[in-house]
């Protein structure tokens, strides 16, 4: 006998399976309506500034990882590309370069490019007057610095013969104007480097300037008898008072 409960099918009916289908599509794109982005301006710039400091960070970074030289190569572009611009003078010119100087950690041979890239070896007063400031500040900027300028000198030699003669009055220029101190020059003086010249222009360099080396150790002596003169004058005026 025939039963006449409805027969359960065993094979899904395609049109449900559709349907359902269907369902959790919408389903789905109701979720998808509650992830908003925030594209106001403020949001946008927001996320660009991070997106920038991501950037600027990892130049840093990568730049730090380069040897010196490249470092150094960096920093001859940087100055370069600023020098021919017109934009080495003034207190944010100044500013900017020290910070390049810092950030590329080449403060202590800074003073190395300057030279290049601003200083004439036929107009080596003019423009050491003319970049004072700059070259002041990058002096000042490391203590190594200072020993620098003078490499730099030698090297403007070794590539200009005409500056050798003036050697004496390049030195006494960067000591009137506080960029290189005695001790750095005497310093120099009695152990040069031969990394920026070969061994004959250095010996003559050190050669020229012996006239300038002399007058320094010339005051040193004066200096030291006036010293010597206030000792026993107070010494004189104590034994009187006593």
């Amino acid at each position: 006998q025939e039963s006449d409960a409805p027969v359960t099918p065993t094979t899904p009916n395609p049109k449900e399976k559709s349907k359902k289908d269907k369902n959790k599509a919408a389903d789905d794109d109701d979720d998808d309506g509650n992830w908003t982005v925030d594209v106001s301006e403020a949001a946008v710039r927001a996320r660009m500034q991070d997106l920038t400091e991501g950037a600027k960070s990892m130049t840093l970074s990568e730049d730090s990882e380069k040897n010196e030289k490249q470092r150094m190569d960096m920093f001859y572009s940087f100055l370069k590309q600023r020098a021919d611009a017109g934009d080495v003078e003034g207190s944010k010119a100044v500013n900017d370069i020290l910070h390049e100087a810092d950030r590329l950690e080449v403060k202590s041979r800074a003073l190395l490019v300057a030279f290049e890239v601003l200083v004439g070896g036929n107009t080596l007063a003019a423009d050491v007057k003319k970049h004072r400031a700059l070259l002041l500040r990058l002096a000042r900027a490391d203590p190594k610095a200072p020993r620098a300028a003078l490499h730099a000198l030698t090297a403007l030699a070794a590539t200009n013969a005409a500056l050798l003669p003036k050697v004496p009055a390049a030195l006494k220029l960067l000591y009137d104007l506080d960029i290189v101190e005695e001790k750095t020059i005497l310093e120099w003086a009695a152990k040069p480097s031969r990394k920026f010249a070969s061994k004959e222009v250095v010996a003559d360099v050190v050669r020229r300037a012996q006239p300038f080396i002399d007058w320094l150790q010339q005051a040193d002596e004066e200096d030291s008898d006036d010293d010597s003169e206030e000792d026993i004058e107070v010494s004189d005026v104590t034994r009187t008072s006593s």
